[in-house]
């Protein structure tokens, strides 16, 4: 049996010494060491044209690339296995039959832009060499599933991973009148605390378990300090599947938010009678109910009431009408202009 195994860590430690940090220009020397290594290989100094690079945009200000490379046969962990694996099919192209195309991408830490540029090149190759892509191998890490693990595996599949993300709009008072809010952080790390690590809402398919959800950001936006309370947060999780669609995976979130929102306010109006009575005051009745929609819920309403404002405006055309009438027009007694402008934006 051939020992790839002592080319592939030597070729492995050459990479990991070039600091190719997703956003850095550490991206684009990879990408210039990875294709001069190919270029060195016997095949490709013969089948120039079979090695080769494509920018993931034009003007990036980067430089990054993709590289691409194939293996056209005459017979029926990461970048270095596949290098090292590709170098061994160029000097026994006579031992297959058909096209062995590699395809090395940047970008793959945030929104996948280097296989998303990639994939013109697959169609192009699939027309101009009359290929039919039978399967993938995407050489991704593994490693044990529990210290002292003795198995290694081989996935015939990849799990599914989906980016919910909950944005929370409450209403923000004074600290020293703390009771007449809503803060947004309080009802965001109920969200956060109901989800993750959450068990129940791991997903399983023939015996196999995802991981639960694992938030990866959560955050208020106010934009400096206040004594305020915040009166918006937002949060987004990795959730794992097999099975669950997006759909069902939304429906869940909108259950689990319904539910933090529910306990938020609950807790507050339980704790505002509380102080009440501590502080001998009047028992207030409870102030807010909240609302969870999903974004397509939320743009569906928007577009209705932008609707709704049109019929108004219509009905009311030739019988006198004030400013306040129109539905592009707003008044924001008290508030400063940095508010209204946010309004305006919105209510456009």
């Amino acid at each position: 049996m051939i020992d790839l195994s002592i080319e592939m860590e030597s070729l492995t430690k050459s990479l990991v010494c070039i600091k190719s940090v997703n956003g850095t220009t550490g991206e684009r020397d990879i990408a210039e060491f990875l294709l001069h290594w190919l270029r060195t290989l016997p095949y490709f100094a013969a089948h120039p044209a079979q090695a080769f690079a494509q920018p993931i945009a034009a003007g990036d200000a980067l430089g990054r690339e993709n590289v691409f490379a194939y293996v056209r046969g005459t017979k029926a962990g990461g970048d270095a296995v596949f290098l090292v694996l590709l170098k061994y099919l160029s000097e026994h192209t006579d031992t297959f039959a058909g096209t062995v195309v590699l395809s090395l991408n940047c970008v793959e830490e945030n929104e996948h832009t280097g296989i998303l540029r990639g994939l013109d090149v697959l169609d192009d190759l699939r027309e101009r060499l009359g290929l039919r892509y039978l399967f993938a191998i995407n050489n991704d890490y593994t490693c044990p599933l529990y210290d002292g693990d003795p198995h290694r595996y081989l996935y015939a599949g990849a799990v599914g991973k989906l980016l919910p993300c909950v944005y929370i709009r409450g209403c923000e008072t004074h600290v020293g009148q703390c009771f007449e809010g809503f803060d947004a952080s309080v009802a965001v790390a109920d969200v956060v605390q109901a989800v993750n690590y959450n068990t129940e809402l791991c997903d399983g398919y023939h015996g196999e378990y995802t991981l639960p959800p694992s938030v990866l950001k959560m955050k208020h936006l106010r934009p400096s300090y206040n004594v305020q309370t915040a009166q918006e947060a937002w949060t987004y999780f990795n959730v794992f599947v097999h099975a669950k669609s997006a759909a069902d995976v939304l429906e869940e979130f909108l259950d689990i938010t319904r539910n933090a929102m529910q306990h938020v306010a609950k807790r507050i109006d339980n704790e505002a009678t509380k102080y009440a009575r501590l502080a001998q005051q009047p028992v207030l009745p409870p102030k807010f109910e909240p609302q969870v929609m999903s974004y397509e819920q939320l743009v569906a309403a928007v577009k209705a009431k932008r609707a709704a404002g049109r019929s108004d405006a219509l009905s009311s055309a030739g019988q006198g009408s004030d400013a306040s009438d129109d539905p592009a027009t707003f008044c924001l007694p008290h508030r400063g202009r940095g508010t209204a402008k946010r309004w305006w934006v919105w209510r456009r």
